[in-house]
């Protein structure tokens, strides 16, 4: 191994710093603007997961900041009402319903939905979830709405 790796073998990348690193494109609360730039299907491949075996609508969205930039976000949607172990929605049943009150295609088929969704302006409410017990801070999707 080349010999200038000894300048770090005191060094060394810990969980704090991960979690920084993390933390550094995370949105502060709020609404935000923003465009659903594409979705593609997706197998949830998670075995504990209730949505196992099911294929979400995996969203890549641009969100419009208040300072003018962009800042990409994911989220998972599906038509669906599915409930986890608790007997609560999951996030993508719950995207999914929201999608649709948002584009005016309940009672639609859901690639209507989708397809609205993809050419209308949106507002997303992004939430911040502080990271706690060495866990990463987060974005969470908590509703959409028509812009």
């Amino acid at each position: 191994m080349s010999e200038f790796l000894d300048i770090w073998e005191k060094s060394v990348v810990s969980g704090e710093d991960i979690n920084g690193v993390k933390a550094e494109g995370l949105l502060p609360t709020n609404w935000y603007e923003g465009q659903i730039q594409t979705v593609e299907g997706r197998i949830v491949d998670k075995t504990d997961n209730a949505l196992f075996g099911k294929t979400v609508a995996h969203c890549a969205v641009d969100l419009y900041t208040d300072d003018g930039k962009v800042k990409k976000f994911w989220f998972d949607a599906l038509p669906d009402q599915i409930r986890s172990t608790t007997g609560r929605l999951t996030t993508a049943s719950k995207n999914g319903a929201y999608l649709a009150t948002a584009t005016g295609t309940v009672g639609k088929s859901f690639k209507e939905t989708m397809t609205q969704a993809m050419q209308s302006r949106l507002k997303f409410r992004i939430s911040l979830a502080e990271g706690k017990n060495g866990q990463s801070s987060k974005n969470w999707l908590n509703e959409i709405k028509a812009a």
